[in-house]
């Protein structure tokens, strides 16, 4: 609709400028509308309504950077699966089939490069991704019934019932080799 058609109480609002919520994102965006009942709201409201258009804005540019993650990043995701799967294998375990897992810890963007896989071993699943400077070694739906504090009990690490946090490959291959 152009200036001269537009209705003389239509008021062009632009939302996100109202909203203090997407300049926390490292993007530019912003969403404008044209209604003629927006001052009649209450600042609740146009506050509420300004967050959502912010939510809406922070999702398109996680889409966009999902996008182009998947586009650049692809080739490095499958090197390190393959490099998780050659690990597991090298330690004894006799594997049927991986599953490549979007990183568990973290789903966005910046993460799409590191994923997890679920190896489908000889003692059942086992997980493994990496979560922040750690790598997770998760057992929990296998066979192996033996607690991370049974196999680990000299590891200064973070353990769970059936998982551990490895600080760097040369302790995630240790801990296959004690696990099988």
């Amino acid at each position: 609709m152009n200036d001269s058609t537009m209705n003389d109480n239509l008021k062009v609002i632009n939302l996100t400028s109202m909203s203090r919520h997407t300049s926390t994102h490292l993007f530019n965006g912003e969403i404008n509308i044209q209604h003629k009942s927006w001052y009649e709201l209450n600042d609740k409201q146009r506050f509420l309504i300004s967050f959502q258009a912010g939510q809406v804005l922070k999702e398109i540019y996680q889409k966009i950077n999902m996008a182009h993650a998947i586009n650049t990043c692809s080739e490095e995701r499958a090197k390190r699966a393959e490099d998780f799967a050659r690990m597991i294998e090298s330690a004894g375990f006799k594997c049927s089939w991986f599953d490549v897992l979007d990183n568990q810890y973290c789903k966005e963007s910046c993460c799409y490069h590191l994923p997890w896989i679920k190896a489908y071993t000889n003692l059942g699943p086992i997980t493994i991704g990496w979560r922040k400077r750690v790598i997770n070694l998760d057992w929990s739906e296998s066979k192996i019934t033996s607690t991370a504090e049974e196999l680990f009990s000299n590891e200064d690490t973070t353990k769970g019932e059936q998982y551990i946090h490895c600080w760097g490959i040369e302790k995630l291959e240790e801990y296959l080799d004690i696990l099988k």
